[in-house]
């Protein structure tokens, strides 16, 4: 259970895995502290397909395998799939590029579901 604290809404999670129409593949955390949690595919653009939701939850709710600690800013974690290994690298030039890009980005607010 996620212990009390104030929901940040500095996550971004893509719609296909918040419906849980695909599994949690990429978590990302760029230089300036903003978290995305999304499918790992390229088929959705990012202001119509995510939604902000709170780190500390989903972190805390969803992710069993894998801590906030583990992924320093900079850096992304990726999986195969549910169940899967997370294997943590630094993040490219271009993909931190495009994490900003989606941090300024205007989503619906959501909380993260269960899974």
């Amino acid at each position: 259970m996620t212990a009390p604290h104030k929901h940040d809404k500095k996550g971004l999670m893509c719609n296909h895995v918040a419906k849980g129409k695909r599994p949690l593949r990429m978590v990302a955390h760029d230089a300036d502290g903003v978290w995305q949690f999304m499918c790992g595919q390229d088929d959705h653009s990012r202001a119509k397909q995510a939604r902000r939701i709170c780190v500390a939850c989903t972190f805390g709710k969803n992710l069993r395998s894998l801590t906030a600690g583990q992924v320093p800013a900079g850096h992304v974690a990726e999986r195969d799939g549910s169940g899967a290994a997370w294997a943590v690298r630094e993040m490219t030039a271009e993909e931190l590029g495009q994490i900003g890009d989606a941090a300024t980005a205007p989503v619906k607010g959501a909380n993260a579901p269960r899974g």
